[in-house]
């Protein structure tokens, strides 16, 4: 028997606009790279509502989060090592390309 999280899933995949993109993987780790939603979705011409229901689904903002988490206890610890604007034009420039742990952010932030 097919449990009612599986269920919900298939439905989603089925009528989701980003499921069958042919670039969901980009969407999906660009957004969780921080890109804009507004703007992803309209590079990958997409609405802001596909956009929201897939995230939900997908529990990316969750995975954002994370994300986030990771590099903010980065800069707070080298808060007074190292420039702040050095350290957040690092963290534009980074693109994931997976979810990163402790040692892909370090090296993402790392400063020459």
């Amino acid at each position: 028997m097919i449990s009612k999280a599986r269920e919900k899933k298939a439905r989603h995949e089925a009528a989701c606009k980003i499921c069958s993109h042919p670039y969901r993987k980009q969407i999906e780790d660009q957004w969780c790279a921080w890109a804009n939603t507004a703007t992803l979705a309209k590079k990958y011409r997409v609405s802001l509502s596909s956009m929201s229901r897939h995230l939900a689904a997908f529990k990316l903002r969750e995975r954002r989060a994370t994300n986030l988490r990771a590099a903010l206890e980065l800069i707070i610890e080298q808060g007074d090592e190292v420039e702040q604007k050095a350290i957040l034009k690092r963290l534009k420039e980074w693109n994931l390309k997976h979810t990163p742990n402790s040692k892909n952010v370090k090296k993402a932030i790392r400063l020459p």
